[in-house]
């Protein structure tokens, strides 16, 4: 008994020891070339999952740190460092650039690719593993904060278009819309009725990556389309080795962060008969209404998505994907709803000479609207002592503004829950994009290539504005009785149809002259924009309107060059 009293009294003594024997360890990491601070570097405890990052001025604490440990220092396009811990309290560290790192990372500009060491113009690329997390609608948001010089902007409504602007603003009158290029494919800035964005048919889980060309050097390729900058969508390919099945399915709750702060309905009754006339004291109701709470709901989007990628017959790498998210909005009766499938093939021929993508994309989608500005503005200026209803209302029960002669008045806002429930506004959209690219090595001259890809996008849409029979919209003064209003109603429908062909070819050419690197570029694009779009409005006035509007057919036709010429890896 007094051997173990002895072995536990040891043990509580050299605790106090082995708690001191964990240490705390600080420093700065640097460039070994620049002797500059380099910020976002990993601090890890190799074999364990004790790490830290280095903060902007590259500066590190780790703690928990025993003697004997051995600290592993990474960052992207930099050789790792390993350090054995000897107890110092400060551990400053330089790291190398990597030089095989740097040759592998390739991007993806216009007409071609480059190797990031070789890029002399502003290019960003991001790829998924980088991509914002949590439910993301549209594409867009996958990048929103995440690159330098682009920001992007979006709405509040369900599916609602992001604004792109690369280096801010260029243009007061013209579009500051930068191009946009999917899988090959220059994408029109152009969006039918009923659609939210040219963006918005695509499943985000689909994107491999997005690389952004910022300034005149990378863009000036795509012509004067590239004013505004060029955005570069790369979609996921199939890949070789057995088959991999991905499901994810993601819930997300959406609330209103804020509403207008507004008089309550006391203060706002307090203030009316304080400082109003007779006439405006009379005025006043007895109920308790907030507007805002009333237009407004919390509401769940769901995002699910499967894809499956492998190679079939261990020679064809293939991926196919099914995506859907239903994101109703919080602004009640709006919602977006999507569905996608996506089919890819990227087989190699040829002993490697040939290589072939093919990618087809399918989009269904469902939008609702509603006149967002004139409710949400109808709600913050509405009298709360007014009750949503009316018993005696003729507007489909609900309280609106009138005269004394029973007439609706033209300046006071209509009630906004009755706006919500008797304006309603859908639309269906259907998209069909898909590109084939050919490379083709030559066997007989293997640093010359052809490359050639067509592509078609077509995106149709129709959908409605009908206005109830019984809402104040659709109440006007009628024409054959001096002084009385008639509620006709209101409906119009609407179909929209785009589409986009694109042909290009071109030969590149690389070769290594000793010291010297050629890499040259020379091609032919032709590309076709056609629109059409049907409308059929106020069928229930007494002079129905029909309209067929064409756009006029653009046509782009452009030859292209582009020659880079290296020397001994250090000049371009």
């Amino acid at each position: 008994m007094k051997a173990i009293y002895k072995k536990l009294l040891i043990l509580i003594l050299l605790l106090p020891f082995s708690v001191l024997a964990q240490n705390t360890v600080g420093g700065t990491v640097f460039d070994k070339v620049s002797g500059q601070p380099i910020p976002g570097v990993n601090v890890n405890v190799q074999g364990t999952n004790n790490n830290v990052s280095t903060d902007f001025d590259g500066k590190y604490q780790l703690s928990n740190v025993k003697k004997g440990d051995k600290l592993l220092f990474s960052y992207v396009g930099y050789a790792n460092s390993i350090v054995n811990y000897d107890s110092q309290k400060s551990l400053n560290v330089s790291l190398e650039e990597d030089s095989n790192q740097l040759k592998e990372v390739v991007i993806q500009v216009g007409y071609g690719t480059v190797k990031k060491k070789d890029a002399t113009g502003s290019v960003s690329q991001i790829s998924a593993k980088e991509f914002n997390k949590g439910i993301n609608v549209t594409p867009e948001s996958l990048i929103s904060g995440r690159i330098s010089g682009v920001n992007v902007t979006g709405g509040g409504a369900p599916g609602a278009k992001a604004d792109i602007r690369i280096r801010g603003g260029s243009s007061l009158n013209a579009s500051n819309e930068p191009l946009i290029v999917l899988d090959g494919l220059p994408l029109s800035n152009s969006t039918p009725s009923g659609a939210t964005s040219i963006l918005s048919t695509i499943d985000p889980n689909d994107i491999e990556s997005f690389t952004v060309l910022k300034d005149a050097s990378a863009a000036a390729i795509y012509g004067s389309r590239a004013a505004n900058g060029v955005i570069v969508i790369t979609t996921k390919k199939g890949t070789k080795g057995g088959v991999k099945v991905n499901f994810s399915s993601q819930v997300g709750v959406n609330t209103v962060a804020n509403t207008v702060d507004v008089l309550s309905t006391d203060q706002f009754r307090a203030l009316v008969n304080e400082k109003g006339t007779n006439a405006q004291k009379a005025l006043l109701g007895t109920a308790n209404t907030n507007w805002q709470d009333e237009i407004f709901q919390t509401a769940l989007t769901t995002n699910n998505n499967i894809s499956v990628s492998g190679a079939l017959f261990d020679k064809l790498p293939i991926r196919l994907s099914v995506g859907n998210v239903n994101n109703p909005g919080i602004l009640k009766n709006t919602s977006f709803e999507r569905t996608t499938t996506s089919v890819s093939l990227n087989p190699v021929l040829f002993d490697n000479h040939l290589k072939i993508d093919i990618n087809g994309n399918l989009s269904f989608g469902k939008n609702r609207f509603q006149d967002e500005g004139a409710i949400i503005g109808s709600a913050i200026g509405f009298d709360p002592t007014q009750s949503v209803y009316s018993a005696n209302s003729r507007y489909g029960g609900y309280f609106e503004w009138l005269e004394a002669n029973g007439n609706l008045p033209l300046l006071p806002a209509r009630n906004p829950v009755a706006r919500l429930n008797q304006d309603e506004r859908r639309a269906t959209s259907t998209r069909k994009w898909g590109n084939i690219r050919l490379d083709y090595k030559f066997h007989f001259f293997e640093d010359l290539r052809i490359v050639t890809e067509a592509g078609i996008d077509r995106f149709d849409s129709s959908g409605f504005t009908e206005v109830s029979t019984q809402s104040a919209l659709g109440y006007q003064p009628n024409a054959f009785s001096s002084g009385s209003w008639v509620n006709l109603g209101n409906y119009s429908h609407y179909t929209d149809a785009l589409q986009n062909k694109n042909l290009n070819s071109y030969f590149n050419y690389t070769k290594d002259l000793g010291k010297f690197k050629i890499d040259a570029t020379a091609g032919y694009n032709y590309q076709l924009f056609q629109k059409e779009k049907y409308e059929s409005g106020e069928l229930r006035q007494p002079t129905p309107k029909e309209d067929v509007a064409t756009d006029p057919v653009i046509n782009l036709q452009s030859y292209f060059g582009r020659l880079n010429l290296g020397y001994d890896s250090r000049y371009l």
